[in-house]
C-alpha cells in the first residue's frame, strides 16, 4: 500500500505488528467520545485490545497508521464484516477473556466492567447494514495531530483502497454524544442510517 505524505512532514503508512502498543495507546487517548479516556481505565491495554487489536489482526492490509513525531492516529477496516464479526467472536473475544479471568471483578472501573460484558455479549452490526456497506471503518486521531486535516485524507485514503479492493461501501459505529465526528463523517459523504441509544450507525456507498 502507498505511504501517504502530508505537507506537514507526517506520514499514513500500512501499520505495522511493532505498532500495536502505540495503536492502543491512541484508542485510550481518545476513548472518551474523541477525548482522553486514560483515567477511566486501570488495564490501559483493554480498549485498543477490543477496538483496534483484532482489524491489525485479522486485516492488515486495511490498518494504517498516522505518524506525526510518533504513532497519533490510525484508520482501520475490516473489509467484510460478516466475516470479521465471526472471526471476533469465536477467535478474539474468548482470548481476551480468558486474559482478564484472573482479574478481581471488584477491581475493574465501571468502563472496564461494561467492556468485560460487551465481551461476553458482543452486539453485531444488523445483517441489512453488513450485506450493503459490507466494510466497516474504525478512526482516531489523539488531539495534537487533530485539526491539520489528516482525517479526512486518512479516510478517503482507506475508502479508495476499499473501494479498489472490491467493496461497494461501508459502515460505521459512533457514539451519538460525539458532534464533531458526526459532522466529519457527514462531510464525507456518509449518511446516518440507524440511531440507538448508546450508537449511531453510519453507512457510505463507494
Amino acid at each position: 500500500m502507498a505511504t501517504l505524505h502530508f505537507d506537514s512532514g507526517a506520514l499514513l503508512r500500512s501499520a505495522l505488528e511493532s505498532d500495536r502498543a502505540d495503536l492502543y495507546r491512541v484508542c485510550l487517548e481518545t476513548g472518551d467520545s474523541g477525548a482522553d479516556a486514560t483515567q477511566m481505565y486501570a488495564l490501559r491495554e483493554m480498549l485498543g485490545e477490543i477496538y483496534v487489536g483484532a482489524y491489525l489482526t485479522f486485516d492488515p492490509s486495511f490498518t494504517f497508521a498516522l505518524v506525526d513525531d510518533d504513532v497519533s492516529g490510525y484508520v482501520l477496516a475490516a473489509f467484510d464484516t460478516t466475516t470479521y464479526e465471526e472471526r471476533f467472536e469465536i477467535d478474539w473475544l474468548p482470548m481476551l477473556l480468558r486474559k482478564y479471568a484472573s482479574v478481581d471483578p471488584t477491581q475493574f472501573t465501571s468502563e472496564e466492567t461494561g467492556l468485560i460484558n460487551f465481551m461476553k455479549n458482543p452486539v453485531r452490526t444488523p445483517e441489512a447494514i453488513a450485506k450493503e456497506f459490507p466494510s466497516q471503518i474504525h478512526i482516531d486521531i489523539v488531539e495534537k495531530s487533530q485539526g491539520k486535516g489528516y482525517g479526512k485524507a486518512m479516510m478517503q485514503h482507506l475508502m479508495k483502497e476499499l473501494a479498489s479492493a472490491g467493496s461497494p461501501g461501508a459502515h460505521l459505529h459512533m457514539s451519538p454524544t460525539n458532534t464533531r465526528a458526526y459532522n466529519f463523517y457527514l462531510g464525507l459523504g456518509f449518511d446516518l442510517a440507524h440511531k440507538g441509544d448508546n450508537e449511531w450507525l453510519m453507512t457510505k456507498k463507494f
